[in-house]
């Protein structure tokens, strides 16, 4: 499915069926145990927040037995005031290599809530680590070979005959 089609399905899906769809690809939790008994809670209808739908402890002998919960508990969507699709969608964009500025003119929403959004999303992908990728190693030879290229200026542009391009190509090639 490309991003299109993902968006496409979070918009004209129920939102019971989008939920049921996130908790199958792991993006939401399908069990949750219950902090005070750590029996599983299941899921009910709940009209008091924005999801109307929660985890509820359902073990009598339980401090927190009817007590509802979140279904953001524990997931990328806790602390989020917004829905969920809402947020998928922003992510979707932000993925799609969209500027920031173009997703709030494309919601038309708060610009805070889509930063705050990006931010966490920013915060929970590790940091690229170049130091251990080397080139070459024993037994190999590495081979790198610059080429400058001239491209030939179309449209009687003169002033842009002078631009260069350099390529590299480097070859990792094993002795024998």
């Amino acid at each position: 499915m490309n991003p299109n089609e993902f968006e496409e399905f979070l918009i004209k899906k129920p939102f019971n069926e989008t939920m049921q769809y996130l908790m199958q690809k792991g993006i939401l939790k399908k069990e949750m145990k219950c902090d005070s008994c750590l029996n599983y809670m299941s899921l009910h209808k709940y009209k008091k927040n924005r999801d109307k739908i929660a985890w509820r402890c359902c073990t009598k002998s339980c401090n927190k037995f009817k007590e509802y919960f979140s279904i953001r508990k524990n997931s990328f969507f806790e602390g989020f005031n917004c829905e969920i699709v809402f947020v998928l969608r922003v992510l979707i964009k932000y993925l799609s290599r969209q500027q920031s500025f173009s997703i709030i003119q494309y919601f038309q929403r708060d610009e805070g809530i889509i930063h705050k959004i990006i931010k966490k999303f920013k915060n929970i992908i590790p940091e690229l680590n170049f130091e251990q990728n080397k080139l070459g190693g024993p037994g190999v030879i590495v081979q790198i070979d610059e080429t400058m290229l001239n491209y030939k200026c179309k449209s009687h542009r003169a002033a842009l005959q002078k631009i260069k391009q350099t390529q590299y190509l480097l070859l990792n090639t094993p002795t024998e």
